[in-house]
């Protein structure tokens, strides 16, 4: 893959989180913040996670933090001197459907999902299934 089509899908990435951060007023998918270094005087620190969902790098005498749930961030870094703190955890992902409100979605059994209406359009957000075989019918 080229530099330039890593540009691109990056760029698109960047956009469509825009969109949705416009669409539903909060941030997905943010990465999560590098375990602190061991190294050096004074020792580094933990990174931020980021857009408010990445979880926070460990230090010297905190944990890493996980990843929001159903928002996909990252779990922050681990440090990996004594004592060694473990890194956090990813949180859980999110499917996001996007339809004209004309139209109706129908979820089986087993699918937790909320939906709003917006702009001329239904949001639907689905954070979570009992099973892989749950289906979405749109009618």
């Amino acid at each position: 893959m080229s530099y330039i089509t890593n540009y691109h899908r990056s760029r698109a990435l960047k956009e469509q989180s825009a969109e949705w951060y416009e669409m539903l007023g909060k941030p997905y998918s943010g990465g999560g913040g590098g375990g602190m270094g061991s190294g050096g005087s004074p020792p580094n620190t933990g990174g931020t996670g980021g857009s408010g969902v990445g979880g926070n790098g460990a230090t010297t005498s905190t944990p890493a933090t996980s990843g929001t749930a159903n928002r996909g961030g990252g779990g922050g870094g681990g440090y990996g001197a004594s004592p060694y703190l473990g890194a956090g955890s990813g949180g859980s992902g999110v499917v996001i459907i996007k339809i004209p409100d004309t139209k109706t979605a129908t979820f089986s059994g087993g699918v937790t999902q909320s939906s709003t209406t917006s702009g001329g359009f239904k949001i639907y957000t689905v954070t979570a299934t009992s099973t892989t075989t749950e289906t979405v019918t749109f009618s």
